[in-house]
This record gives C-alpha cells, sequence and structure tokens, in this order.
C-alpha cells in the first residue's frame, strides 16, 4: 500500500549555511497520526512547511516528499499550490490568527471549495453545514452566519479545522493545535481529531510540544532536536521505552511539571 505521504532523507538549508534540517524521514498512511514532538526550535514547523511547499523563499530543499507517491521536492509552484488545494489541509496553532476576523464562517469554509473545487454556492454550503456538525458545532446553520470573533477559543479552533477539512483533503497537518486551551477543551479537540482520522480515514501529522497531545492520539512518534529525528517508532515504543537521552529528558520534564 502506498504511504499518503512518505518523506524520506529531508534536509532545509537556508543559502550556504548549514543545514537547519537533516536526514528526516517518516512515512504516514492512511488513517493513521503521526506524532512530530519537540522543543522549540527543533525543526518541527520547518518540516510541516517543506510538504507544505511554504519554506522561506531562500531556503533549499533536498530529499524526497512524495505524496500518493507523487514527489513534491523540485516541482513548481503549481503542483505545490494543487497539493494544498486538493490534498493536504493545514490547522495553525493560533485560530484568532488565522481565521479572517471579518469574514463570516460560511465565506471561510466554502471560498475553498468554490476555488478550488469549482463548485457552487449551495452545495458548499451544504459541505460547510456537515462539517460544522462534524465539529459539533451548536446550531451550524445559525454558524455559519457569525465571525470568528464571536466564538469562543474552543470553537474558533474547531471552525478551522472544519476549514482545512472543506476540500475533503487525504492529509491534515495540525501544528500545536491545542495550545492556549485549557484541559477541557483540549480534550474535546484531541478527541475530534481522533474522529476525523477514523471517520475520514485522514493521515495526521500532529505537532505538538506536549507529550500528553502525543499520547493521547498518535500511532507513531518521532522525535525531533536540532532539526534532527533522534528517535521514532509506535508510541508504546518511544513513551514508555525511550532509547536516547533527549527522549528521556523530554519525559522527565513532563513528570516535573516543566515542559
Amino acid at each position: 500500500m502506498t504511504a499518503v505521504l512518505a518523506v524520506e532523507n529531508l534536509g532545509l538549508r537556508f543559502g550556504t549555511s548549514l543545514p537547519v534540517i537533516r536526514g528526516v524521514s517518516f512515512a504516514i498512511e492512511k488513517g493513521e497520526v503521526l506524532g512530530i514532538v519537540g522543543e522549540s526550535g527543533s525543526g518541527k514547523t520547518l518540516t510541516a512547511r517543506c510538504i507544505l511547499g511554504l519554506q522561506p523563499p531562500s531556503a533549499t530543499v533536498s530529499g524526497s516528499i512524495r505524496l500518493h507517491g507523487t514527489e513534491l521536492v523540485g516541482s513548481s509552484e503549481k503542483s505545490h499550490r494543487l497539493a494544498r488545494a486538493h490534498d493536504i489541509g493545514y490547522v495553525a496553532q493560533d485560530a484568532r490568527a488565522s481565521l479572517h476576523p471579518l469574514l463570516t464562517v460560511q465565506t471561510l469554509i466554502t471560498e475553498h471549495q468554490r476555488i478550488n473545487l469549482g463548485i457552487g454556492m449551495k452545495p458548499a454550503t451544504q459541505r460547510a453545514i456537515e462539517l460544522l456538525d462534524l465539529m459539533r458545532i451548536p446550531d451550524p446553520v445559525g454558524a455559519l452566519h457569525k465571525r470568528p470573533g464571536e466564538f469562543s477559543g474552543g470553537m474558533r479552533q474547531r471552525i478551522m479545522i472544519a476549514v482545512a477539512l472543506a476540500c475533503d483533503p487525504s492529509l491534515l497537518i495540525a501544528d500545536e493545535p491545542t495550545t492556549a486551551l485549557d484541559a477541557t477543551v483540549q480534550a474535546t479537540v484531541i478527541g475530534l481529531f481522533d474522529r476525523i482520522r477514523r471517520q475520514l480515514g485522514i493521515g495526521v501529522a500532529l505537532i505538538s510540544h506536549d507529550l500528553g497531545v502525543i499520547s493521547a492520539l498518535s500511532d507513531k512518534v518521532i522525535v525531533m532536536a536540532q532539526g534532527v529525528v533522534v528517535e521514532h517508532g509506535s508510541r508504546r515504543q518511544v513513551l514508555s521505552t525511550p532509547t536516547h537521552p533527549y527522549t528521556r529528558s523530554l519525559l522527565e520534564a513532563v513528570s516535573r511539571g516543566r515542559l
């Protein structure tokens, strides 16, 4: 079976400097969650941006990124744009900054479908209602006509997930999706991601520094430090019997309440 996403020996450098990401490899299957964990500055988000084709203009990407077997490294901007439009959904960590405050929820969810899929407003709106219902947004029809600022932080995060799912992607990249949410709301968002991958069969790359979030949702885990994968394996292997000192230090920090 071809993986939804296969990354092999990924590298990223700026100009002639030393690479900031080196030899990163992993794969994500349909319906599988890969947890990508590490401290700030470990290269998690840069890795995601390489997959999305949104690395800084001065950066050079090497290695291989195959989406459904199609190579993205070295491909045109148009190819990356099509991948983002049809195959990859992205959930950023700050819903307040990511959702345009002046646009209604209806516009936020339907414009991607109308632009990228070429469908009319009526079917796009029906899809928006279905997604809001999947996200457990109360009164989905009424929510369409509201703006992001009229919702709580947890509800805005759910709306942003709905936006990411609008074009029915096969891969969802979630970058710190529970940051700044309290424990109860975090648990709800984690439950939503679990429902999404089971009901829709989507592969998920879950980026987080929170080992509790990674433990609750991931099937496989890679641990990154200074742009390198220092440990990888099943969730149980990595979090229960870590072999690398860095992974052990992260787990110890959690137990001491410092991470």
